[in-house]
């Protein structure tokens, strides 16, 4: 059976339940690489990679703190 490998693109924290400090110390504390954060109104942005082409994203939830950007590259 053959694993299919993702990339990571973007981890997305709702402000709602964090302060941008505390974001920047969940993304440190579960091992993500921490960048300057896109800011908009309900989420800060750690970009992981800069999107790729020849790649199909989806969004997958981080329970209540937030979302995960992942890559699948097309076959």
């Amino acid at each position: 059976m053959t694993q299919v490998k993702y990339i990571i693109q973007s981890i997305i924290l709702r402000k709602d339940r964090f302060t941008q400090r505390e974001a920047e110390q969940w993304i440190r504390q579960h091992g993500y690489k921490l960048t300057n954060p896109d800011i908009t109104r309900d989420f800060y942005r750690f970009r992981q990679q800069t999107p790729l082409p020849n790649v199909h994203y989806r969004t997958v939830e981080l329970g209540k703190d937030g979302e995960m950007i992942i890559g699948y590259p097309n076959k």
